[in-house]
C-alpha cells in the first residue's frame, strides 16, 4: 500500500486490481481518514473486507489508539485475519453489524466478487447474473451492544456494509447520541434503500454532512436519489479535530 502495509489479494476482483497497481483504493474515504483520523483513536471498521482501510486506521491511530474490524465473510476473513495479524491494535471479527443481535441468511459471491458480499442479493450481481458461490447464517450484532461490552468510545467509524447500513446505523443510535464519532458511510440507492433518509439520521443528530471532491471536501447538500458515493459525516463536537 502508499502507507507500506503488505497485503494479500487476490486478483482479479475490482478493488485488489486498484491495490495492486496503486496501492490504494476509494480516493475519498482514504483522504476521509487521512484528514481526520488521529494517533490514540479508536476506529471501527464495519465491512472490511481484506483489511486496507483497517491497515490505514492502524498506521494512523498509532499504538496509542485501536481498531476493530468486522468482516463476516468466511474467505474474505480469513484473508483479514492474514493481513492484519502483525497489528498489534487490531481487533477482527467475523460477525456482521446489524440493529440487533440476530443471524442473518448471507449471500457469498466468492474471491472475484468479496465487495458485493451483503445479507442481501447484491443489484449489480443480479444484473450480471451471477449467482452466490455459498449461502450461509452469520452472527449478528449491534454496535450499541459491542460498544457497550467493550467499553469502547469509538472516535471514527467507516461503514461498507453493501445495503446493512440503515440497519447498523439503528443498532448504532446510543453510541452516536452519546459519543458523536466521526462516520464515513457508503450510500448507494436501490429498490430497498433510500440513503436520503440514512443521511437524514445523521443530520438529525446534529452532525453536517461532508463529501469528497478531487483534493477537496466540501460540504454536501442533500439529494433526492443517490448513485454510489461515500458521505463524510462530522458532528460540531470535532470541529476543532
Amino acid at each position: 500500500t502508499f502507507f507500506d502495509a503488505e497485503m494479500l489479494v487476490v486478483l482479479p476482483e475490482e478493488s485488489a486490481c486498484e491495490l495492486y497497481y496503486y496501492g490504494m483504493i476509494e480516493e475519498d474515504v482514504t483522504t476521509f481518514l487521512l484528514t481526520h483520523v488521529r494517533a490514540g483513536m479508536t476506529f471501527i471498521d464495519v465491512g472490511a473486507n481484506l483489511g486496507y482501510f483497517t491497515l490505514l486506521a492502524t498506521h494512523l491511530v498509532q499504538p496509542s489508539g485501536s481498531v476493530h474490524a468486522f468482516e463476516p465473510a468466511h474467505h474474505t476473513f480469513a484473508l483479514l485475519q492474514r493481513n492484519t495479524q502483525a497489528a498489534l491494535n487490531v481487533t477482527v471479527h467475523q460477525k456482521a453489524l446489524w440493529s440487533s443481535r440476530t443471524t442473518k441468511v448471507f449471500y457469498d459471491y466468492g474471491p472475484h466478487y468479496s465487495a458485493v458480499n451483503s445479507v442481501r442479493q447484491h443489484r449489480l450481481i443480479q444484473e450480471a447474473q451471477i449467482r452466490p458461490q455459498q449461502a450461509y447464517e452469520v452472527d449478528c450484532l449491534s454496535l450499541d451492544d459491542y460498544c457497550a461490552a467493550c467499553h469502547l468510545v469509538p472516535e471514527f467509524i467507516k461503514i461498507d456494509a453493501e445495503s446493512a447500513e440503515p440497519h447498523i446505523l439503528r443498532g448504532s443510535a446510543h453510541t452516536i447520541a452519546r459519543h458523536k464519532p466521526i462516520i464515513s458511510l457508503e450510500v448507494w440507492d436501490d429498490e430497498s434503500r433510500h440513503s436520503r433518509e440514512d443521511i437524514a439520521f445523521l443530520l438529525d443528530h446534529g452532525y453536517a454532512a461532508f463529501e469528497y471532491l478531487p483534493g477537496r471536501i466540501i460540504p454536501h447538500r442533500l439529494r433526492e436519489r443517490y448513485e454510489y458515493a461515500n458521505i463524510l459525516f462530522v458532528h460540531p463536537h470535532h470541529a476543532n479535530g
